[in-house]
């Protein structure tokens, strides 16, 4: 396993490589505006084989003091992350 740091919204620049079977996504597509969100979602796209999954992890919208507000499935389909992903949406709360 090699470990490679750079920019989300440019992978390829980064030299991270290309034809990956899964990608995995915790938290980081929250903190994106909207422009690197679609550059995101770009990016994903040229390093991913045909047949890969994307996993992402995304908050619910919400208010949360200084965090980000999160995402909801049209903030997943304006960035063009959807164009060939099938969505599992789960509701509910951790603790109670």
């Amino acid at each position: 396993m090699t470990f490679k740091e750079g920019d989300v919204a440019a992978l390829r620049a980064a030299s991270v490589g290309s034809n990956f079977n899964l990608l995995l996504d915790m938290e980081c597509f929250n903190w994106l505006s909207d422009s690197d969100r679609s550059r995101m979602a770009q990016e994903v796209d040229e390093v991913a084989a045909p047949d890969a999954t994307l996993l992402l992890l995304v908050w619910a919208r919400a208010r949360r003091g200084p965090l980000p507000t999160g995402a909801d499935r049209q903030d997943l389909e304006t960035s063009e992350v959807s164009t060939s992903a099938a969505f599992a949406e789960t509701q509910g709360r951790v603790g109670r």
